[in-house]
């Protein structure tokens, strides 16, 4: 196909989906063009143990042909070898400044680095892909993509946000006019996560944040106290003394590190996901959660939520079974005076669902240690129960997992003055029956009285070293740890 296509600018672009019919500077005839597509499918698809050396040689015999140094960058970043990825990106730039994709690497590069300069100085003023090609119009739509899709996350990490809709729906159009899978999920989501749309309501019932809300670095922070690192050198099996000393720090600038510590968590994720994991280089975001919860750092509750808006795996990567066994407390010590915060968190979209749960276990657990606010958590459940119930068909919301335990919450505190509100979900079959039989069955929970002489569903409130000792004592918790999502590669 060869389709004209007008972008955001108002220039007149010409897109392709033929890399010979662009104005690239970089076209190349047989033999060289096949060796080029046998060593990006050899790369695609791992089949040629021998690919490093074959690029290497093509790279010296073909000095003219940039293709095979990206396609070299490609292959060192899947093998997680970013340091050697980025050499090439930079010889790239230098050897051949025309080639477009050299140029998306290493802006790619400074994006995932944070370098927010050096991306400003590479796109220049405009924000035009015409004047970052030096004046061309026809362009390979990966090309043209690409651009766009990288041009968007830089404006999202600099807050600039005029344009960005405009442009994600071009890309739009284009996927649509080209039947091409442009891989838009990602940036979809992160819109969605800075407020600039809505989740689309047609998503299956697991849609939720699949990239750390942060941007990526490989620079650690700095800390006001050279304590601190034992929380990167020491797994839970840290000295209490160790604890004890870090803790009659001064709060003030304490709390601070310990909140970067958490974010380092979030920013560093690409990077700790691929190196070697140990116990004890990994484990300080754990450290940093519980020295949190015992200091009742309330100034530290929007730092503890962003690291609980992260995806699945990275929460899994962390904290592992921790984040359903008893990180509420975390939140609990940290966030029960200031429960419209949570309250908020529980009506964001795209947060895990295990994560969501935290909270409303903390709001059902006030309700328990501290009966004088049990209209105040009334209150706000009815509140939440009437937002879902608006809500029910957009299952980044309101997934059918989290309602049913969501509502379990409310029958751990008796909550039967919000019956009518919760049978609304039964009738219109928005509660999973393989946790919850039947209404009847909920509505026995619902109503039946425990005491702390036979099952008591209030749960204990305990300290940082009681859980440490708690971690210690089981050998047998297993970690699960997934592998950390590729950044986008830019091939062609």
């Amino acid at each position: 196909m060869n389709l004209k296509f007008t972008d955001f600018s108002q220039n007149n672009l010409r897109i392709t989906d033929d890399l010979s019919l662009t104005d690239s500077p970089y076209i190349f005839a047989e033999p060289i063009a096949s060796l080029i597509r046998k060593a990006n499918l050899a790369v695609i698809e791992n089949t040629n143990k021998h690919i490093e050396k074959k690029l290497k040689q093509w790279i010296e015999e073909y000095p003219q042909v940039p293709m095979f140094k990206n396609i070299l960058s490609a292959y060192y970043s899947k093998k997680g070898k970013k340091e050697k990825a980025f050499e090439c990106n930079h010889l790239i730039v230098q050897q051949h400044p025309d080639y477009i994709f050299g140029k998306l690497n290493l802006l790619e590069e400074y994006l995932f680095s944070n370098q927010l300069n050096k991306a400003d100085e590479l796109l220049g003023h405009s924000h035009n892909i015409v004047a970052f090609t030096n004046n061309r119009h026809i362009f390979h739509f990966l090309e043209y993509s690409n651009f766009h899709k990288l041009l968007i996350r830089y404006w999202l990490q600099t807050n600039q946000l005029d344009n960005v809709i405009n442009v994600f729906n071009n890309l739009l159009k284009l996927e649509e006019i080209l039947e091409e899978d442009l891989e838009l999920y990602l940036l979809d989501e992160q819109l969605c996560n800075a407020g600039l749309k809505e989740p689309d309501e047609d998503d299956d019932d697991d849609y939720c944040r699949i990239t750390p809300t942060l941007p990526q670095t490989t620079h650690p922070p700095i800390f006001h106290f050279p304590q601190i690192q034992w929380l990167y050198e020491n797994s839970c099996k840290i000295e209490k003394e160790k604890l004890q000393e870090i803790l009659h720090l001064q709060r003030e600038p304490l709390i601070t590190d310990l909140c970067e510590v958490l974010n380092d968590a979030i920013r560093r994720y690409d990077y700790f996901s691929e190196i070697e994991f140990e116990f004890q280089t990994h484990s300080f975001a754990i450290h940093s959660l519980y020295l949190l919860m015992q200091l009742k750092a309330t100034e530290a509750l929007p730092t503890i939520l962003e690291f609980c808006r992260q995806p699945e795996d990275v929460l899994d990567f962390w904290i592992g079974d921790l984040l359903t066994e008893n990180i509420w407390q975390v939140i609990y010590a940290t966030g029960q005076s200031q429960l419209p915060i949570l309250e908020a968190f529980l009506k964001e979209p795209l947060n895990y669902t295990f994560s969501r749960t935290n909270m409303s276990t903390v709001i059902s657990q006030v309700a328990l240690h501290q009966p004088h606010r049990r209209q105040e958590v009334l209150e706000i459940y009815k509140r939440l129960l009437h937002f879902y119930f608006e809500k029910k068909e957009n299952s980044s919301i309101v997934p059918l997992e989290f309602i049913t335990l969501f509502v379990s919450d409310i029958a751990d505190f008796n909550g039967t003055e919000l019956e009518a509100n919760i049978k609304q979900f039964f009738d219109a079959d928005l509660i999973d029956l393989s946790f919850q039989r039947s209404w009847e069955s909920f509505h026995r929970d619902l109503t039946t009285l425990y005491d702390d002489t036979s099952y008591s569903i209030k749960r204990p409130l305990q300290s940082c070293f009681e859980i440490f000792d708690e971690i210690k004592a089981d050998e047998y918790r297993e970690e699960l740890i997934s592998p950390p999502k590729p950044y986008t590669r830019n091939t062609l």
